[in-house]
């Protein structure tokens, strides 16, 4: 409720308690699902060093017992944050870490996780939009997930012409009223 509300020390003292309790009666799947609240919680007050604290005992719970949606959650916190603070490239590796984790996960969120991504994409001003799909290709392939998981590499690879052409035309002035 706290961190709905974006009372964020209250949020700590609240997610600090019950990954406690958490220790306590050994969940780890509670335990790793606390931290990354923990970690979103202390990234808003500017605590970033527990936060990274938190984050790093959370992943490692969640790789180790294949949590994949908590992991996809964590990048996803990740990404936002980076976002409030206008650092673009590192919100886009967090959004495809995110979508890395969905495609393990399922289905569903992978396309969900995927959509996000596009639709922030296509969010950023159109100069900045065909360099970070390459980007964002690249690192897709470089993980080798461009064969098992072929849709956000395909979508890349068609969206980066078009958007030279737009900004071509653009720069030509065929986008103004009254242009051709």
């Amino acid at each position: 409720m706290a961190a709905a509300q974006e009372r964020w020390e209250e949020a700590v003292a609240h997610w600090q308690c019950a990954g406690g309790h958490a220790r306590q009666v050994q969940d780890r799947a509670q335990l790793a699902t606390r931290l990354v609240a923990l970690m979103e919680a202390l990234s808003h007050l500017g605590r970033h060093q527990e936060a990274q604290a938190a984050w790093q005992e959370a992943r490692a719970i969640a790789e180790e017992e294949g949590y994949w949606l908590l992991l996809g959650r964590g990048e996803e916190v990740l990404g936002e944050l980076a976002v409030e603070e206008e650092r673009v490239e590192e919100a886009f590796q967090h959004a495809v870490n995110r979508c890395a984790w969905m495609a393990q996960h399922n289905v569903l969120d992978d396309h969900k996780a995927q959509r996000r991504l596009f639709g922030r994409l296509l969010a950023l001003p159109l100069e900045q939009v065909s360099p970070t799909a390459q980007l964002v290709r690249e690192d897709w392939r470089q993980r080798g997930l461009a064969d098992p998981y072929p849709v956000l590499d395909r979508v890349c690879q068609e969206l980066i012409p078009l958007l030279v052409e737009l900004a071509r035309w653009q720069e030509h002035g065929q986008g103004q009223p009254g242009g051709p």
